[in-house]
């Protein structure tokens, strides 16, 4: 799978290169202790039996405390399958903990334990991003002070809201102004 997704928070598009590291990017996304994020941010290379090897990490994080980390994003049958691919995935993680060891990075294994935390964790992250992606400070700006002095006096379902303010604005554009 190949994704390529608008980052809200970096100002740019990224390419993401499975399911798991699409949804991993949205819970770096829509978490405010997230400062920055770089998806395959750095190849490493180290020396291991004589011969040269190297691995990209999937994510770079840097939190607003200051701390950052490497990521490596693989689901958790790759951790422990005796096929190809789950030995190549360990060989892989083993390499860059050894290099984050030598290198004094902290790094972490996210697997869909991790980034699929809840039952409706991820689809409320892609509902809550695509509003983000819509918001409109123009039209919030606009309808700011009516919208709360309808819902300041009680709570008020969304449909409604048009009536009382007594426009045309569809239910979109007041979801984006809310």
């Amino acid at each position: 799978d190949y994704f390529v997704a608008y980052s809200y928070n970096l100002r740019r598009s990224i390419k993401l290169y499975s399911n798991l590291e699409y949804k991993n990017w949205l819970t770096l996304e829509m978490n405010p202790t997230v400062k920055t994020f770089c998806e395959q941010p750095y190849e490493a290379e180290m020396l291991v039996n004589g011969k040269k090897k190297r691995t990209i990490f999937d994510m770079w994080v840097s939190y607003v405390d200051g701390s950052e980390e490497f990521q490596e994003i693989k689901y958790s049958t790759y951790l422990t399958g005796k096929d190809k691919y789950s030995i190549r995935s360990q060989e892989q993680i083993q390499f860059q903990q050894k290099w984050c060891k030598l290198c004094n990075m902290p790094y972490v294994v996210r697997t869909e334990k991790e980034i699929e935390t809840g039952t409706f964790f991820i689809e409320n992250l892609l509902h809550l991003s695509s509003r983000i992606k819509r918001y409109s400070h123009a039209l919030a700006n606009t309808f700011y002070e009516n919208i709360q002095s309808v819902v300041s006096t009680g709570s008020c379902p969304i449909t409604s809201i048009n009536q009382k303010l007594g426009t045309t604005i569809s239910v979109d554009e007041l979801l984006g102004a809310a």
